[in-house]
């Protein structure tokens, strides 16, 4: 029995909370497909909640008091808790009363399945809890390196190879545990060149932040300028550190130390990075690099207000006790290992490093001679100038820098253009009988960036996605149910999963009842529209495919999510599922700033010549949002405005839709413009054809796709923040 069916079979036995990190919490709740009476929590809340906590503003308070550093403030302030079990420091906690919270009771089973701090401990002495167990396996590779460069590139074959022979379409069961900082950065680079998506938790220092530093030093309290932080999550991080202090008499010294205590968090999809000091035995397949001395595992300081002779008398661990307790921890959790691969580099790019010996004895480090990376003047082109690039965005200088010179001296910056791809490879690539088959899709992401077009359709990369979409199961429901109007949404997820290869999809309560009203309110809004103004359905999912009548050496393909009829004339609808699209007004204009959203209007004209549709047989060509993306969209779904159809109509058109777009104005369109923007489609769809098969895929993408881009991590593309453009 794996470590996480142990542990699911030890929750389900009667109710509980559960104490554990945040990973394994995410792990119970993905293998739980019913309701169970389970409450988790974090160590930290966990101990608030059995020890009582104080507001950190105390620590302000604290400071001011005493005349402090901030440091130490924080130390008497987390010496408080100690401190009430001690009966010591009344006059400053009764100062600071008012911030105070008290203790919990908890009156369920606890289980503790992660490694608790000392408060923590000491927390639970009065109650009976399960400290949860792991299942020993020793299934453990061991291995060493001369350089770190090697230890990672190593780390990336491997899952490589274990993602592609166990055909798996995800990272959920892959964790790395990283020793050192370094690591993460040389993780990021040597993965995007197997093209593996990484996940870090990573917190950066808001007052770390150039921008946030630059208006610091300028700033007034009582009237503060916020103009230069156009990032609005650094904004908003801004406004409630400096809301927090509000209520207290503060310094520009206390809003530094808030800033330089607040963690702007960063988070992205892929394999989950951790630092070693988080490490559980869950995971399928867990790798841990930089395993060296003082790396692993962490060592505590004597960081307490408390010498330990007051911390022994009342049963706190000491410094050299939870030292001695991590390394247990450390050695039990290792054993427990499903599939473990460990390793280290005694030499790193800024770091020397020594070898440890925790582990003597129970596994034996071998020289891996199986993954050893070869050096290549272009794979260091590619570093470097990644390197560079970084440079000359933040000014901060990069390992790779000087670790490429050292080894192949001064290296040209590399070109990211793709001039000297050989068109025919393109042609024997793309053409099938000299035809190129050209669908929506294509065209849109050709015209988002051709690099990325290339990384897809040329290439051939397959992109990770660890979620499945919603929109393709709702998708799914309404292609069946006007045909059939007995068709459920339990049917359309049981169709789904049976037509998907990849991860089955599943909807549990609350989430089913939501999006069972959401489409209840859909099909209502839908019905009613048909009715009133006497709209009739020809058909949903309508795949077509058709030669290009202005040349016979096109394939066009696609499918309509419907089709409508309305006194004889066509109505095409797309369903969208996620925001709300910005199209132009009258689509016959050509706009001078073409942003992420522009070409879409072609794809609702590029289905009217799968319908051969003429002015005279045209109604409309309308975009229909088929569920909410936030609090504002449930409130135009509750109002009937979220599902209105928005798009183009023919003039004098009597259909109510809201074809606007995001802008006020009627939508309607006459011949003139109809017949310009039909010819439009045909031209772009033709200037497609040339540009690809005369292989033009330079980096060059539209304003707001890169944040968006599944191949970002391999593109070398410099380019600034919208907000940063005036600077």
């Amino acid at each position: 029995m794996s470590n996480l069916n142990k542990l699911m079979n030890l929750i389900l036995e009667e109710p509980c909370i559960v104490i554990t990190d945040s990973d394994t919490k995410m792990m119970i709740l993905s293998e739980m497909d019913f309701i169970a009476d389970v409450t988790f929590k974090s160590v930290k809340e966990a101990e608030n909640d059995l020890l009582g906590y104080y507001d950190d503003i105390a620590i302000y308070l604290i400071k001011h008091k005493y005349n402090l550093k901030y440091d130490r403030s924080k130390l008497i302030y987390e010496s408080l808790i100690i401190g009430d079990i001690l009966n010591d420091n009344n006059e400053l906690r009764n100062e600071l009363k008012k911030y105070y919270h008290d203790k919990k009771k908890y009156n369920k089973r606890i289980i503790l399945a992660t490694k608790p701090s000392r408060l923590l401990e000491y927390a639970l002495k009065d109650y009976e809890y399960i400290n949860f167990e792991y299942e020993k396996n020793n299934n453990i590779h061991a291995y060493k390196y001369q350089d770190i460069i090697e230890e990672v590139e190593a780390l990336a074959g491997r899952i490589v190879k274990i993602y592609k022979d166990n055909n798996l379409y995800s990272f959920d069961d892959f964790i790395i545990y990283i020793g050192d900082s370094e690591y993460l950065g040389i993780i990021e680079n040597v993965f995007s060149f197997y093209g593996i998506p990484v996940s870090y938790d990573r917190a950066e220092s808001l007052y770390s932040i150039p921008k946030v530093k630059a208006l610091i030093d300028n700033i007034d309290l009582d009237s503060i300028d916020l103009s230069s932080l156009k990032d609005n999550d650094i904004r908003n991080a801004f406004v409630n550190c400096y809301n927090k202090l509000v209520e207290i008499d503060f310094t520009k010294d206390d809003l530094i130390d808030e800033l330089s205590n607040c963690a702007l968090r960063k988070k992205n999809t892929g394999i989950r990075v951790r630092g070693a000091n988080s490490i559980n035995p869950m995971y399928k397949y867990t790798f841990i690099v930089g395993f060296t001395f003082k790396n692993i595992p962490t060592i505590h300081k004597d960081d307490l207000y408390y010498d330990d002779n007051i911390l022994e008398s009342i049963n706190i661990n000491t410094s050299f006790k939870e030292n001695k307790k991590e390394k247990e921890y450390f050695i039990n959790s290792i054993q427990s290992m499903n599939e473990l691969y460990i390793s280290y580099s005694l030499n790193g790019i800024s770091n020397k490093y020594v070898e440890s010996d925790l582990l003597d004895g129970i596994v034996e480090f071998n020289v891996d001679n199986d993954y050893k990376f070869k050096y290549s003047m272009e794979r260091a082109k590619l570093d470097y100038n990644k390197a560079f690039e970084k440079k000359l965005m933040t000014g901060l200088d990069n390992e790779y820098l000087s670790f490429y010179r050292k080894m192949f001296g001064d290296i040209n910056k590399y070109n990211s253009s793709f001039t000297l791809i050989n068109p025919k490879t393109i042609h024997d690539l793309l053409l099938d009988n000299g035809k190129l088959k050209i669908s929506y899709s294509k065209l849109e992401q050709y015209y988002s960036c051709p690099f990325s077009f290339f990384c897809n359709y040329v290439l051939g990369l397959r992109v990770y996605k660890n979620t499945v979409d919603v929109g393709n199961v709702l998708h799914l429901f309404l292609e069946n149910y006007f045909k059939n109007k007995s068709y459920t949404l339990d049917m359309a997820i049981d169709e789904y999963n049976k037509n998907n290869k990849k991860e089955l999809f599943s909807l549990r309560e609350p989430y089913k009842s939501k999006y069972e009203n959401i489409l209840n309110k859909l099909i209502e809004e839908i019905e009613s529209e048909n009715d009133t103004y006497n709209i009739k359905l020809i058909g949903t999912e309508i795949e077509k495919e058709i030669i290009l009548p202005n040349d016979d050496s096109i394939i066009l393909s696609g499918k309509i999510d419907k089709v409508m009829d309305k006194d004889g004339k066509k109505i095409v609808i797309d369903y969208k599922s996620g925001s709300k699209i910005s199209i132009q007004n009258d689509p016959s204009e050509d706009s001078d700033k073409k942003n992420s959203d522009y070409y879409k209007k072609y794809q609702l004209f590029i289905y009217l010549l799968f319908l051969d549709v003429n002015y005279e047989s045209f109604a409309g060509v309308f975009y229909q949002r088929i569920m909410p993306k936030n609090l504002k969209d449930l409130e135009l779904m509750n109002n009937g405005k979220l599902f209105k159809p928005y798009g183009y109509k023919e003039d004098n058109s009597t259909l109510p839709f809201d074809i606007s777009g995001n802008k006020k104005g009627s939508g309607n369109i006459n011949k003139e413009q109809y017949d310009k923007v039909m010819n439009d489609t045909i031209n772009l769809i033709l200037d497609y054809k040339n540009k690809v098969l005369n292989a033009k895929f330079d980096i060059k993408p539209l304003e707001g796709n890169c944040k968006f881009c599944n191949y970002k991590n391999i593109c070398y593309y410099s380019f600034k923040e919208d907000g940063d453009l005036d600077e």
